[in-house]
């Protein structure tokens, strides 16, 4: 690697992967080697991972298991894509530790070396199980459930007596029953935490670690295939909240929320939607058109104004009015405005597409959504809340004026910040934003020394003052 980013890793694994063909052929194959593979145990599959515009890791997002191989090593992996030597390949139903200690496989070795590789038990197979699907799924009708929970909040497991059998926190993971699922921890410090299970009644216990907002998901798993999906999201959690649920997947999931840590119920949460395996195909490849753009504005006068040195957007800047920018250099990707001004000289009118073009998905979106008071929040006046915060931002959703004055701002993925009727005010030394910034009847204004906004602002104007400003 040159700099250390994921371009010139990625390149390297690549450079490093071509080296192992040898006219045509993996080297693999110029040897005597045979393949002994495990299967049919839970094994992580894919990492989905978030990299920061300047091509550094940021987090792991999420994981996909499957049990089409050992535990450690999928089987795609272990076959070399299915490039082995199919006549020198076995498959038996152990885990990669448990290989080396498997009688059959010992005995197979044995046999290897003496000249007998035909020889060998009924538990190991010289072809691939029929039965592992194209998604790496081993079994017709297996089913897993996949639990995530993202926020200040520890995962447990706990039986009908209440006692912890697994545990997973920033810091470490527990499990005393492997045979029941696994357990991750992922995200950014670790925040996120999965469990995945084999089908089942378990009782799951989820315990607050500090103020935030929570989302849990429960996924239903058949051979590998997201078939139902409950989420429970912007649940309010604070250092002495403990929710209660179930994975009862044939009965109602609620959450029983103990707010003081006493012991008593104090309310029930339903899901904030349940989604089936249609819906989820739907939901996922759902886009709305604001997406597309860095600033979506409505007044037919000034839209946007930005004064900085550097402005830099990847996507579209919307305006129905004048876009007016202020900078020694200017990187914009795509505009649509009546007229756009670089340093009071006149670029350009491009009004292909109007607000309601640009902004289409955003009441959707919106209207889906209750208000959302962080803890944070305090009213300044009847019209007017202040958020004061050490932690990242969430969603914050009123009716009211949104004002924001903080050292630094960052916020959680996917943030929505939206003031149904007023302006949305944020002052810092350094805004890092990701999410949607959303005021239909107000002002957008935003005044820092370094703005980065991974995602949209909408608004009827914007106004921002900056040093660096950046859109992606």
């Amino acid at each position: 690697m040159e700099d250390g980013t994921p371009k010139d890793f990625i390149e390297t694994a690549e450079s490093f992967a071509d080296s192992l063909f040898k006219d045509g052929e993996h080297i693999t194959n110029k040897v005597d080697t045979y393949y002994i593979i495990g299967y049919n145990k839970d094994t992580i599959l894919e990492v989905e991972e978030e990299y920061n515009s300047d091509g550094s890791f940021d987090k792991c997002k999420d994981l996909t298991i499957a049990n089409g191989g050992d535990g450690t090593v999928p089987i795609i992996s272990a076959n070399i894509g299915g490039l082995a030597n199919s006549e020198k390949t076995y498959y038996i139903e152990e885990s990669h530790t448990g290989l080396v200690s498997n009688n059959n496989v010992i005995e197979l070795i044995e046999n290897i070396i003496n000249d007998k590789p035909n020889v060998y038990s009924e538990k190991i197979s010289n072809v691939l199980p029929e039965k592992v699907n194209e998604d790496h799924w081993y079994g017709d009708e297996l089913v897993r459930l996949k639990l995530k929970v993202e926020c200040p909040v520890n995962l447990a497991m706990v039986d009908d007596n209440g006692n912890e059998w697994a545990y997973v926190t920033q810091e470490y993971i527990y499990n005393e029953n492997s045979d029941n699922g696994t357990f991750y921890h992922l995200g950014e410090d670790n925040e996120s935490k999965m469990a995945f299970l084999q089908d089942g009644k378990y009782n799951v216990k989820l315990i607050g670690t500090d103020i935030g907002v929570m989302k849990y998901t429960m996924s239903v798993l058949e051979a590998g295939k997201e078939v139902k999906r409950i989420v429970f999201d912007n649940v309010e959690i604070t250092d002495t909240t403990i929710l209660y649920t179930t994975t009862d997947r044939f009965n109602s999931i609620l959450l029983d929320v103990d707010v003081n840590s006493d012991g008593v119920i104090d309310y029930q949460i339903e899901p904030s939607y349940i989604l089936d395996e249609n819906e989820i195909t739907d939901y996922e490849n759902k886009e709305y058109a604001f997406e597309k753009s860095s600033i979506v504005t409505s007044n037919t006068e000034i839209g946007i104004q930005i004064y900085a040195d550097t402005i830099n957007a990847t996507k579209m800047i919307s305006a129905e009015g004048l876009c007016d920018l202020y900078a020694n250099k200017v990187n914009i990707t795509d505009y649509n405005a009546s007229t756009l001004c670089v340093n009071n000289q006149y670029v350009g009118s491009v009004q292909e597409l109007n607000y309601s073009d640009c902004s289409a998905g955003i009441v959707e979106l919106s209207s889906e959504i209750p208000d959302v008071l962080p803890v944070d929040a305090v009213s300044y006046d009847s019209l007017d809340m202040i958020y004061y915060t050490t932690n990242k931002i969430t969603d914050f959703i009123t009716g009211n004026s949104i004002s924001i004055y903080l050292e630094k701002l960052e916020s959680e993925e996917n943030t929505i910040l939206y003031s149904r009727n007023g302006n949305i005010n944020i002052s810092c030394s350094e805004i890092d934003f990701d999410g949607v910034i959303y005021a239909p009847n107000g002002t957008v204004t935003l005044s820092a020394n370094n703005i980065n906004i991974k995602g949209t602002i909408i608004a009827e104007k914007v106004i921002i003052y900056g040093n660096s400003v950046n859109f992606e």
